[in-house]
């Protein structure tokens, strides 16, 4: 196992690579961002299952969140309004009426410090997200570790504190192909979902309405491993909101602590992904917005449908719903949050 830094094609932004004997992982400083995963086909060949950039420039814009940390709250909320003990914040309306991951200011695009623990193989970016930032309470200190085992885990772990009463909803927003970052669309792999119930949304929208619906009979159900492009195109409402999969999963929680929630495969590459988590939610998205043109690496184009993310969360909107779990955070209180992706 070894740690690597180089400067990030001639800028002062970083890329850091983390390896053990079978895997190579490369993130940046710039919304640290994982911008490469690097696992053996079945035929052993090495290859990248992650969509990224290769240049800075594409991270500093970066409107489709690729490999990015996420917040202070992931997804969405409704009319992009928050209230916290009766005290009301108006977030940025970026997505149609709704605030989508926090607003215009994203912590995707800055620039996170980080140390290096080699002795564990880890990275920790770490930030303060000021108060007023995104137009949200109080100052967030948030660390987010990325450690790599021996086993093939890449482990991300979120801790962190604010001095206010405030939201707290981190994800990552990695997009994978298990055939590789630059084959084109993912509907030939499978996904399975541990999860028999989803947030539907609300008519002609992307804000979940409240209700929690099973998925059985839909073409939401993946309780079994299914193609990604097996239903997709179903005239369902549920999909026709969202241009195809967008949703967040209902994990069936069986212990109060990190579970296995998801598992992706491809027949093509052998590959397997799985995804472990201590939150309740997941977002199962297929790209269906991709138009990276320029920045992708290797001359990559990342358009319709070309990965797929899985999103741990707290609930979308949650923070207006009751009986979601709450996404608010004690002043003081520790954020602590795990999510796992295991190669196969």
């Amino acid at each position: 196992m070894a740690i690597f830094t180089e400067n990030f094609k001639n800028s002062n932004y970083s890329l850091i690579t983390l390896t053990n004997e079978k895997m190579k992982v490369v993130l940046t400083d710039i919304g640290a961002s994982l911008v490469s995963v690097f696992v053996k086909d079945k035929n052993n060949n090495e290859i990248d299952v992650v969509l990224g950039y290769n240049d800075p420039k594409g991270y500093l814009e970066n409107n489709i969140y690729l490999g990015a940390i996420v917040g202070r709250n992931a997804n969405r909320i409704e009319d992009g309004i928050l209230k916290i003990d009766e005290i009301t914040y108006n977030l940025d309306k970026n997505n149609e009426n709704n605030n989508l991951h926090s607003g215009f200011n994203k912590t995707a695009s800055i620039k996170w410090n980080y140390t290096i623990n080699e002795t564990e193989n880890s990275i920790t970016f770490y930030t303060l997200l000021e108060d007023g930032f995104q137009n949200m309470p109080g100052n967030f200190n948030i660390n987010v570790k990325y450690l790599l085992k021996k086993n093939n885990e890449l482990e991300l772990h979120y801790t962190g504190y604010c001095d206010k009463k405030t939201i707290a909803n981190f994800t990552n927003h990695t997009y994978f192909n298990l055939d590789g970052h630059k084959t084109g669309n993912i509907l030939e792999q499978e996904i399975m979902l541990n999860a028999k119930y989803f947030t539907p949304f609300k008519e002609n929208t992307n804000v979940p309405s409240g209700e929690i619906l099973s998925v059985y009979n839909t073409p939401l159900d993946f309780t079994n491993f299914k193609k990604i492009g097996k239903e997709i195109e179903e005239n369902y409402p549920q999909l026709k909101y969202a241009n195809g999969y967008d949703h967040n999963f209902v994990i069936d929680k069986k212990i109060d602590g990190i579970e296995l929630i998801a598992k992706a495969k491809s027949e093509k590459s052998g590959i397997t992904l799985e995804v472990y988590s201590n939150l309740e939610g997941v977002q199962f998205y297929t790209g269906n917005y991709n138009d990276v043109e320029n920045y992708g690496k290797e001359d990559a184009k990342y358009l319709f449908r070309s990965g797929f993310c899985l999103e741990t969360q707290h609930f979308p909107n949650s923070c207006n719903i009751k009986h979601f779990k709450s996404p608010i955070l004690n002043a003081n209180e520790k954020y602590d949050t795990k999510t796992i992706f295991k190669f196969l």
